[in-house]
C-alpha cells in the first residue's frame, strides 16, 4: 500500500510481480481534495464549496465499489453528474479511471488486515527518524541497520508483548475475535437450521440468511472465501465465513471442512477444464470464479494466487490446478499443499539446468583449489597482520577496542534541518540555585517549626523551583 507515486509502483511491479499494489486511501481523497481547491479546476472559491462536497462524496461511492461492472457504471454516472464541470471530469479519467482496482475496494478482495491506508508504517518512519535516530539524517547503511535490529526490533517486540498481556489494544486482533464472537452467537442461537445447502459446479455453497434483515440471504461459498455481504465482498472473514467453519468442526458430513472443499474444486477444475493458461513462460493460469465475473490469475512457479482464499489459507484450488497442469512440486512453507489423486504430480527435471548447475559448482571448486595455496603477493599482508596482532597483546589492548573511523565528512550524521538551531538544555545558574536554597531556607524558618507539613514544604520548593526555572 503506497501513495500515487508511479515510479515507486513500477520499482515494486519489477521486482514483486505476483504482489497486489493498493493506494492509500487516504492520501486519494488528500490528492483529490487539493487539485479541486486549485483554480484549474472550475470549482474553486467558496462559492463552489458544495459542489466540491459533493465530488468527494461520490469519489466515496466510487471507493465503495464491490465489482469492477459497479465500477465503470459509477464512473459513466459520475461523468454524467458533473458534466457541466468538463475540467473535473477530464481529471477523474486520466488520473483515476484507469487504476480503480488499486484504491477501490473490487480490487481488494484479498486478506489486507482490514487496513486502508499507510499512515501507520508513516507513524513508525516518523518514530524512526525523531526517536531512534534523534532527527538526525542518516548515511551510513551500517548505522542504519544497526538501529533496525536493535531499538527498532526491540521496540516492536516491547509492542507485541503489551499487546498480549492486554496492556495495549491490537485492533485486528480484537476485530477477528468479534467476528468470532458473532459467529458465535449466532450458532448458539440455531442458525443452522436456517442454513440453505445448494451445489454449484460439485461444489458446496450456502444461503445464510441475514441476521438484522428477514428479507436478505446472502450467497456465501467457503471454498472461495466468498460472501456477498458487506464484509464478504471486501475480501474480509465475515461471521457467515466463520459460521460455517464453526459448523464444518462440529459437523463433518453435512458442511465439509476447507481442505475437503478444496481437493474437490480442484478435481473437477482439471476435470471440466475450468482455466485457461494465462502465460505458458511464468506458469500462470486463470481460473474463472464460480460467482461473480471475478476471474483469479495462479503461478506455478511462484506459489502465489489472487483468489482470496490464498490470502487467507495459503492454498486454494487455484494454485493446485496450476501446480498439476505445469507439474510442479507443490511446497509452501506454511501450508503444504497435498497432490490431486487423479493427477500425480512429478517433479520436474530439466537437463540443461542441471548441466549449468554443474558447470557454476565446478568453478567454484576449480577457485577452491586456486586458493588451496596462499598467493605470494599476500602472504607479506598476512605476515604484518599477524605482527599487528601479537604486538597488540603485548600492550595488553584488544582489537575491538580500537574504534574505526571514517575521513569521509560526507558519511558523517548531519542534523535532518540544519537550518534550525536546536535548543540546548536549560540549566539552573549556581546564583540561581544559591537564591532558591536561601528563599526556602527562610520559609523554612518562618514556618511552624517541627509541626510543619511536609507535603506543603515540598509544594513551596518545586514552585520556587519552577520560577526560577522559567527565568
Amino acid at each position: 500500500m503506497v501513495d500515487k507515486d508511479f515510479a515507486e509502483i513500477n520499482a515494486l511491479q519489477k521486482v514483486f510481480p505476483e504482489s497486489a499494489i493498493l493506494l492509500c486511501w487516504y492520501h486519494v481523497l488528500q490528492a483529490v481534495n487539493r487539485w479541486l481547491s486549485k483554480s484549474e479546476s472550475g470549482v474553486h472559491g467558496l462559492s463552489n464549496t458544495q459542489k466540491r462536497n459533493e465530488i468527494i462524496s461520490f469519489f466515496c461511492k466510487l471507493k465503495a465499489c464491490t465489482s469492477e461492472d459497479d465500477f465503470k457504471a459509477t464512473s459513466a454516472e459520475f461523468c454524467q453528474t458533473f458534466k457541466q464541470y468538463p475540467l473535473v471530469c477530464q481529471y477523474f479519467q486520466k488520473h483515476w479511471e484507469g487504476i480503480g482496482h488499486m484504491w477501490c475496494d473490487y480490487g481488494r478482495r484479498f486478506s489486507h488486515a482490514r487496513s486502508e491506508t499507510n499512515n501507520v508504517i508513516e507513524r513508525f518512519f516518523h518514530r524512526l527518524k525523531y526517536q531512534f535516530l534523534s532527527g538526525y539524517k542518516n548515511r551510513r547503511l551500517d548505522d542504519l541497520i544497526e538501529v533496525l535490529l536493535g531499538k527498532a526490533d526491540d521496540y516492536l517486540s516491547v509492542i507485541k508483548t503489551l499487546q498480549d498481556v492486554g496492556r495495549m489494544k491490537n485492533r485486528f486482533a480484537d476485530t477477528l475475535s468479534q467476528v468470532s464472537d458473532s459467529a458465535s452467537r449466532l450458532m448458539e442461537s440455531g442458525w443452522a437450521l436456517k442454513i440453505t445447502v445448494k451445489n454449484s459446479h460439485g461444489v458446496n455453497a450456502y444461503q445464510v440468511p441475514s441476521e438484522s434483515r428477514e428479507d436478505m440471504v446472502y450467497d456465501v461459498c467457503p471454498v472461495e472465501s466468498y460472501c456477498n455481504c458487506t464484509y464478504g465482498l471486501r475480501g474480509l472473514l465475515c461471521k457467515h465465513l466463520v459460521l460455517l467453519a464453526k459448523l464444518a468442526e462440529a459437523d463433518n458430513d453435512i458442511y465439509p471442512n476447507m481442505e475437503t472443499d478444496i481437493s474437490t474444486l480442484a478435481r473437477i477444475a482439471v476435470k471440466e477444464r475450468h482455466y485457461f493458461v494465462h502465460c505458458e513462460d511464468l506458469k500462470v493460469i486463470k481460473m474463472p470464479s464460480l460467482f461473480g465475473n471475478l476471474c483469479f490469475f495462479a503461478s506455478a512457479a511462484t506459489l502465489q494466487c489472487t483468489c482470496c482464499t490464498f490470502s487467507h489459507y495459503n492454498t486454494c484450488a487455484c494454485l493446485k490446478v496450476a501446480c498439476s497442469h505445469f507439474k510442479q512440486m507443490k511446497n509452501s512453507l506454511k501450508s503444504p499443499l497435498s497432490t490431486l489423486n487423479d493427477t500425480p504430480v512429478v517433479e520436474s527435471t530439466d537437463k540443461k539446468c542441471t548441466e549449468d548447475a554443474v558447470g557454476k559448482l565446478n568453478a567454484v571448486l576449480d577457485t577452491v583449489k586456486q586458493w588451496a595455496f596462499i598467493p605470494e603477493g599476500i602472504t607479506p599482508m598476512i605476515d604484518e597482520l599477524h605482527t599487528n596482532v601479537l604486538k597488540t597483546k603485548q600492550v595488553g589492548k584488544s582489537i575491538c577496542q580500537y574504534e574505526i573511523k571514517t575521513t569521509d565528512n560526507a558519511r558523517k550524521i548531519r542534523p535532518l534541518y540544519s537550518s534550525k538551531k536546536r535548543s540546548a538544555s536549560i540549566d539552573i545558574p549556581t546564583v540561581c540555585e544559591n537564591e532558591c536554597e536561601q528563599s526556602i531556607t527562610t520559609e523554612r524558618e518562618t514556618s511552624s517549626g517541627e509541626n510543619e507539613n511536609l507535603l506543603e514544604y515540598k509544594t513551596k520548593k518545586r514552585r520556587v523551583k519552577a520560577k526560577y526555572m522559567h527565568k
